[in-house]
């Protein structure tokens, strides 16, 4: 299981990567139409249980609080659920079905990511969130947000993290990036320009 995520957001998110290994494998190859039907669904299906996770009031509270058979989550996934359900959505968009960041979808996606993470205080930014995680997100809502307004927040919070990751190449970062969710087709490009720019932001 992968820090900042619990049982039921971990088995969603070893979908999320199953289906970018499909990505990758069928790219550029002539797919039967049947197995192209089976991916389109199983992206579909893999969207609602992640929206159907948002609203789940029973689980968010025995996340946050507990229960009587089960304790609260740890911080870290206390912390990092809603940037998760944001970010997880933005990548099956913008990757798996890809939506091209300009669409209306896209953008409300980035802003509330980028809210997610405004609302944390400091120790939960920067102690309580997996920084490996984090790295994740911030690329991912980067590339997302190439024509947004808050595109500049996220690449300062970005450029704070690779100065406290120590990566001081874009292999190191990818190194990290492909533990989470990738589809090196799709990925690739757009995440060296925003890490190439990151060199030209101010904090």
């Amino acid at each position: 299981m992968l820090d900042g995520m619990d049982i039921t957001t971990a088995k969603l998110f070893h979908r999320v990567r199953q289906l970018s290994a499909l990505a990758t494998s069928i790219a550029g190859s002539k797919v039967d139409q049947e197995v192209q039907i089976r991916y389109t669904r199983a992206i579909q299906l893999l969207e609602r249980q992640v929206n159907a996770s948002i609203w789940s009031l029973n689980l968010n509270n025995i996340r946050q609080h507990g229960s009587a058979t089960q304790p609260k989550q740890p911080i870290a996934v206390r912390t990092c659920t809603r940037t998760w359900h944001c970010t997880t959505l933005i990548f099956i968009y913008m990757v798996l079905r890809k939506t091209p960041p300009s669409s209306q979808t896209v953008e409300k996606l980035v802003r509330r990511a980028k809210f997610s993470l405004q609302i944390l205080t400091p120790d939960e930014l920067w102690v309580h969130f997996p920084p490996l995680f984090l790295l994740w997100v911030l690329v991912m809502a980067g590339i997302a947000s190439s024509r947004h307004t808050d595109r500049l927040w996220l690449l300062q919070t970005l450029k704070r993290l690779r100065h406290k990751l120590a990566l001081d190449s874009w292999e190191a970062a990818k190194a990290i990036l492909i533990q989470f969710a990738w589809v090196d087709h799709l990925c690739a490009r757009p995440a060296i320009l925003v890490w190439k720019e990151l060199d030209t932001v101010e904090l």
